[in-house]
């Protein structure tokens, strides 16, 4: 058996012995994550347009990220919240 093969199976393993709690937070990494993401690409675009004229495409790319960004910190604020102290 290939390693990749192998790898993939015992990821998938991995997956399904995971807890509820493990599900989670992979869950608030991916949102966090996102959020990462969408803020480094609206901020390329900000640095873009300070050089630049930005396209309307690009523009509507900024107004798109913006509104999605708070309705994801508001998901990642929930995910927080609803873990356990960690003190």
């Amino acid at each position: 058996m290939s390693a990749s093969i192998h790898d993939a199976e015992n990821d998938g393993l991995s997956a399904a012995r995971m807890t509820g709690r493990e599900k989670e937070k992979q869950h608030m990494n991916a949102t966090y994550s996102t959020i990462q993401k969408l803020s480094n690409e609206r901020q390329h675009l900000f640095e873009l347009g300070g050089i630049q004229k930005l396209s309307d495409e690009q523009r509507r790319r900024v107004d798109e990220i913006t509104g999605k960004l708070p309705g994801l910190w508001e998901v990642y604020r929930r995910e927080l919240a609803s873990q356990p102290e960690r003190y």
